[in-house]
């Protein structure tokens, strides 16, 4: 009797073990370089606290990416080159400069990022705003990597 309890319950465990097995294929990924070029940018023209946007077509975030996936984007440098480098968005950079007039002036550089099904919108804002007294400003030619996890 014992031994027919004991074949009953390793019974049991090989089908709850078996049974209950899903294959799981994991997440598919996908990596998009987008160059946006310096005429690309364009200024706001708010009345106060401007930026510049770059708006870039992306057919590989579709509506179940936008819903369901996971989409990260990383500003790239020198990408064909021994020294490539890159650093994820949102990308935030203390700077200073001397100014003709000798004086130090400060600013933080901030680069980031809103997607939408089809489309990614680049943001560049500096904290001081100087772009708003320079109408020749541009923030120049950027590229960036886009990974998407779906």
């Amino acid at each position: 009797m014992k031994a027919i309890k004991t074949l009953a319950l390793i019974a049991v465990s090989i089908l709850f073990l078996t049974g209950c097995q899903k294959d799981y294929s994991g997440p598919a990924m996908r990596t998009v370089k987008i160059n946006v070029a310096r005429d690309a940018w364009r200024y706001s023209g708010l009345d106060d606290n401007n930026y510049y946007m770059a708006t870039v077509q992306m057919p590989e975030i579709n509506a179940s990416v936008f819903r369901n996936g996971l989409v990260k984007m990383y500003r790239v440098y020198d990408w064909n080159q021994d020294n490539a480098a890159q650093t994820e968005l949102p990308y935030v950079r203390l700077n200073e400069y001397e100014a003709e007039d000798g004086n130090w002036y400060f600013f933080t550089e901030t680069i980031d990022y809103q997607f939408s099904a089809g489309e990614v919108t680049f943001f560049y804002t500096m904290s001081d705003f100087n772009y708003e007294l320079d109408d020749s400003f541009n923030p120049g030619a950027m590229e960036f990597r886009c990974v998407i996890v779906y």
